[in-house]
């Protein structure tokens, strides 16, 4: 995977996929050393808004080729005017226009001080995947990137609808990413940014679940909201009837009088039929945009009571069969190829 220099990843006025940060001002006060990253043998002060980190050249060059590239320049020391010093060290330093707090989780990366961002089986908090994903990719630091994108196709699939099963019915709070339904539009935000069309079917298809007023809203991480393109929200108003038309198709499945050619009792597994068309009229899952959703628990709970062991089964084969085939479809709805990967 290819990675995007800094000065392509531009600010949200400009790309409409994700705000920046405020950017420092040449007379702000003077900045507070980190408590955690500050390393008196350090030889460069990294400061990012009234935060400063004293950090190693050589820690930052080995992870970042665009650090490694900017301290081929000479950087400003510390010494102003009058003989004064900002942090009295006479130190070369760099203003960047990041959040003290995601500088600060990156850097403790690099150090090694969050191993717990490489071990799958911890969960990590979306929100600081995302920052530190947007960080690696500017500074180009292959190894947090990586580790980001991994999380995220874990929690996106794109290949098999077993897997997709999968992280629809694990703990959402648990590894290897806590994450929120809202979620989903920076996902697909990152996905356009980044070049990563195969989270785009899973990660718009999560945007369509999201109620009218969240899909417009967007989410907030801190002082950024983040929304999606217009093109984006328009798309999934669309792909939202379709999905509700496929939704009613796969809810006539469970209604379908059938009984099996082998129905060792046609007239009780027909009225079973019709009392499990009542019972599922009266759940959330038969009016939503998600016919993607696993409902085997609930059928096989009532089917076993109300049909016969020949025509149990007989539902849930034909629904699980749709359900395959709206898997399928979803590169075709979201217009991305190929699909599944």
């Amino acid at each position: 995977m290819a990675a995007v220099p800094a000065e392509q990843i531009e600010p949200r006025k400009k790309r409409r996929l994700h705000s920046d940060v405020p950017e420092a001002k040449e007379n702000e006060a003077e900045p507070v050393p980190h408590e955690g990253l500050w390393f008196e043998d350090g030889n460069i002060i990294l400061i990012a808004e009234e935060t400063a980190f004293r950090v190693h050249r050589g820690v930052l060059s080995l992870h970042s080729e665009v650090f490694r590239n900017m301290f081929l320049v000479p950087q400003p020391s510390d010494v102003v005017e009058g003989g004064s010093t900002m942090l009295g060290l006479g130190c070369p330093f760099v203003r960047l226009h990041d959040t003290p707090e995601d500088l600060a989780m990156f850097l403790s990366i690099l150090y090694g001080k969050r191993s717990i961002y490489y071990k799958l089986e911890h969960a990590l908090p979306f929100a600081d995947l995302r920052a530190m994903l947007l960080l690696a990719m500017k500074y180009q630091v292959e190894g947090i990137s990586i580790e980001a994108i991994d999380r995220l196709e874990a929690c996106y699939p794109f290949s098999q609808l077993p897997d997709y099963d999968c992280e629809q019915t694990r703990n959402r709070d648990g590894p290897p990413l806590a994450i929120v339904p809202e979620d989903s539009i920076a996902v697909v935000n990152l996905a356009r940014l980044f070049d990563l069309p195969r989270l785009l079917p899973t990660a718009l298809y999560g945007c369509c679940q999201l109620d009218t007023s969240k899909l417009l809203d967007g989410v907030r991480y801190g002082r950024e909201l983040v929304r999606l393109s217009e093109e984006d929200v328009r798309r999934c108003f669309i792909v939202k009837d379709e999905l509700m038309k496929k939704k009613h198709i796969m809810t006539a499945l469970i209604m379908d009088p059938y009984t099996s050619p082998e129905c060792s009792a046609p007239t009780q597994c027909r009225r079973g039929v019709q009392k499990l068309t009542w019972d599922g009229s009266q759940q959330p899952f038969w009016t939503n945009y998600n016919p993607l959703q696993l409902i085997d628990s609930w059928l096989d709970k009532r089917t076993g009571k109300l049909l016969c062991s020949r025509c149990a089964p007989g539902i849930g084969t034909r629904y699980n069969q749709k359900r395959l085939e709206v898997w399928e479809e979803l590169g075709k709805i979201f217009d991305v190829s190929p699909w599944p990967v």
